[in-house]
């Protein structure tokens, strides 16, 4: 068994198909998945210190940040639902979107960042 084989073993979810079902390298899907993941933790960082500008009175800050937190949570409960456990539908959502194409993906987090 190759490493590449063995790390393919340990990442898969339960229940998941053991052949893939596109053409995407396995590494690249989970080069993705941790950029996400490691994305909306950063986006959740930042969005709590672009929350601290309830201290300047500034409300705008506020509720900015506050979405960011949001669209960040959602984006770590779609890429690392491992993260999200104690959620009962993390795990339908993350089913989700994992059927869908990558480029339905891409757009999606594109669209909502625009938002904060």
């Amino acid at each position: 068994m190759s490493f590449g084989e063995k790390i393919t073993k340990l990442m898969e979810r339960p229940g998941e198909d053991p052949n893939p079902k596109d053409d995407v390298p396995w590494w690249m899907k989970y080069a993705g998945r941790g950029l996400g993941t490691v994305g909306s933790f950063i986006a959740i960082f930042l969005g709590l210190l672009n929350c601290s500008g309830i201290l300047l009175a500034d409300v705008s800050c506020f509720l900015s940040g506050a979405l960011q937190i949001i669209i960040a949570f959602i984006v770590t409960c779609c890429e690392a639902p491992c993260c999200c456990m104690f959620i009962d539908h993390v795990q339908r959502l993350s089913d989700f979107v994992d059927h869908r194409p990558y480029w339905n993906r891409a757009a999606a987090y594109c669209v909502l960042s625009f938002s904060p």
